[in-house]
């Protein structure tokens, strides 16, 4: 099959992976095989920090954790890359040209580098074709074509070619980038977390929220202590908020032994009890660079806030009868004996025989442990009830 023909296959099948996001490492192949790569690897990276994320193909998926956990800072390549494509001025440079590493820099002086002898000749790689793809601020998507140290550099005609192959590849990814942002949660699991009483906000590891359910956006557009700024999270005062993005950048950690969670209270003005926040990490089985993809929930409760007891949960869980559970949802709302014998019109007595029903039914001895109990019983998805005027 000639050049030209091959060209276009990989144009086609470009903008195929942009509904079959899958399909993308067979884009790297291909694109790899037009343009004589022997391997290709698609990444996100910060220019600053390093960190980042990607796929490869053709390339020993055991180079991705040790180049963003510590060679990413140590690339000789990527800073004169950076500044032979303008990226800190967010110049359009990169979108037109490609660039190899000796463009960047000499090869004896990459060889020279800590970069090239202790990561790039250990995985054979020897030579490379970097192919820009988008630029928001500091984070920069690009694709790297690899070869060997038996093969031929990257010449003149190699760098046209991915010329001509770039602006398509480009607008596949940002493609292949909304829809991923559109399609994070199916229908099934939106629907489940907008019964959650508690918010739920999913937030990438810079605390930019990419979802927040109902109980979430009211939190943050009433409930003091909590706010969305500029898209990201915020928790109060700074010292919370440094505290809270602290917990997201653990929970979002690129090394999955060091992706830990964490809780916090959040105080608020005005209020005598404080929001409590839970940080949750995610564990996805695979990582793409299509995102936003939020890798951390921060789940944050209420302790104010009045809920509505499923009386019919009650029922089903524990084989109440319509008595039992009238008397149990007024010991949940804070009620003694006497005060539901008050309220229901009942004698002490047989709000006392209702309930030692109820312990013996939910395998409780003491009105502590049942209040307990049933609170975790009717706390999951439980609706909240609009607050006292």
């Amino acid at each position: 099959m000639n050049g030209s023909v091959d060209l276009y296959d990989v144009i086609g099948l470009a903008y195929e992976a942009v509904l079959a996001p899958q399909r993308w490492p067979e884009v790297l192949e291909t694109a790899a095989n037009v343009l004589g790569g022997d391997g290709a690897a698609l990444h996100v990276q910060d220019q600053i920090t390093g960190k980042g994320w990607g796929m490869v193909a053709r390339v020993d998926p055991a180079a991705v954790t040790p180049y963003f956990g510590h060679f990413a800072t140590r690339n000789p390549i990527r800073h004169r890359r950076n500044s032979l494509l303008r990226l800190s001025d967010g110049g359009g440079v990169w979108r037109r040209r490609p660039v190899t590493d000796e463009h960047a820099l000499p090869k004896p002086e990459l060889m020279r580098s800590e970069y090239y002898n202790d990561f790039l000749r250990p995985f054979g790689i020897h030579s490379l074709l970097m192919l820009g793809l988008s630029l928001e601020k500091t984070k920069f998507a690009s694709i790297n074509f690899l070869r060997p140290p038996h093969r031929s550099q990257f010449d003149d005609r190699d760098v046209d070619l991915a010329a001509l192959l770039q602006p398509h590849l480009v607008r596949a990814f940002e493609l292949s980038r909304r829809l991923s942002g559109l399609e994070q949660l199916d229908d099934g699991l939106a629907q489940s977390l907008d019964r959650s009483p508690n918010g739920v906000f999913l937030v990438d590891d810079e605390g930019r929220v990419r979802y927040a359910n109902r109980a979430a956006e009211a939190l943050a557009a009433k409930v003091p202590g909590l706010s969305i700024r500029n898209g990201i999270l915020h928790a109060g005062s700074a010292d919370a908020t440094r505290k809270l993005l602290r917990m997201i950048v653990a929970a979002a950690s690129a090394d999955r032994e060091k992706r830990t969670g964490g809780a916090m209270s959040v105080a608020r003005p005005g209020h005598s009890r404080p929001l409590s926040v839970v940080v949750v990490p995610l564990y996805p089985e695979h990582v793409t660079p299509f995102g936003p993809q939020p890798p951390v929930i921060v789940c944050v409760a209420d302790m104010e806030a009045r809920r509505a007891v499923p009386g019919d949960r009650l029922r089903d869980l524990f084989g109440l009868t319509p008595a039992e559970v009238t008397v149990a949802v007024e010991l949940l709302a804070g009620g003694d004996p006497a005060a539901i014998a008050d309220r229901l019109s009942l004698s002490v007595h047989t709000v006392r025989v209702h309930l030692a029903r109820i312990k013996l039914k939910t395998d409780t001895s003491k009105q502590s442990e049942l209040v307990r109990l049933l609170e975790r019983a009717s706390s999951i998805c439980a609706d909240p009830l609009p607050r006292a005027p």
